[in-house]
């Protein structure tokens, strides 16, 4: 992984702590959670923070607080890069994370922090590693010459498309527009350079260059295309993209 990924920490992502005290009315807090879209909120003993809330508790039984103490396992530091905290998410259970500096709790991350640019930004930067390894696999194919075998595909492809044999024109025969366009222009590229990344991981796939599946390809795409869309980002969620990210960080690991 490059290492200015590791640049980037938890604490571009996390939210300042919305408290309250230790004697507030608990109808009225469900009320206040409710309006704001809690679902955990913090809890405080004058200035000292003593644990937090949750909604779902509060739904259940409104006449008492029941404040659960913030364990060690949700506890995170705020020089801790994002990018090892969304691995250690991956497995986890916890909905919260509390960011601390200097033994002081000053911020918390949620499922929907997830979902903040920073972590676009992040992924971003996550798929170039991949998709540059990845492109470094199939130009290094022993058996084959796959930069060959992809271009004739597409070269085909287009004629059938042409010949009116296919309603679309399919991905690869545009990568070949690319890459022809930059022969035109005396840009030393290879067709496999301008392979969109489904191409790419098909023919990975079809020559055993990653584990991946199919449906693995297919949604791993699908994020590469929702970080340029904001709203394709947020309907993703974030237990797809924690899937997802496992599913990159295995085959970066086989790759590399």
């Amino acid at each position: 992984m490059d290492d200015y990924i590791k640049l980037i920490s938890v604490a571009s992502i996390a939210s300042d702590i919305q408290g309250k005290g230790i004697n507030e009315n608990p109808v009225d807090l469900l009320e206040f959670m409710r309006k704001q879209n809690y679902d955990m909120t913090c809890i405080y003993d004058k200035e000292a923070l003593i644990g937090k809330i949750l909604k779902d508790d509060l739904e259940k039984d409104n006449s008492i607080l029941n404040i659960i103490s913030i364990g060690l396992d949700e506890i995170i530091s705020s020089n801790m890069p994002l990018i090892d905290f969304l691995y250690k998410i991956i497995d986890g259970e916890k909905q919260h994370y509390f960011m601390i500096n200097d033994d002081e709790i000053i911020g918390v991350i949620s499922n929907a922090d997830l979902l903040k640019s920073p972590v676009k930004l992040l992924i971003y930067s996550v798929f170039s590693t991949f998709e540059r390894l990845l492109t470094i696999k199939l130009k290094n194919y022993e058996d084959e010459s796959l930069e060959s075998i992809m271009y004739n595909d597409a070269v085909e492809k287009r004629k059938k498309f042409q010949e009116g044999n296919l309603s679309t024109k399919p991905g690869i025969a545009k990568s070949l527009e690319l890459y022809e366009s930059l022969l035109d222009n005396n840009r030393e590229q290879t067709f496999i350079d301008c392979a969109y990344l489904i191409e790419k991981l098909k023919y990975a796939k079809a020559y055993s260059l990653t584990k991946l599946t199919k449906k693995q390809n297919t949604k791993i795409n699908e994020l590469r295309n929702a970080i340029m869309h904001d709203r394709d980002f947020l309907f993703m969620g974030h237990t797809k993209l924690t899937d997802i990210l496992k599913w990159i960080n295995q085959a970066i690991e086989i790759m590399s």
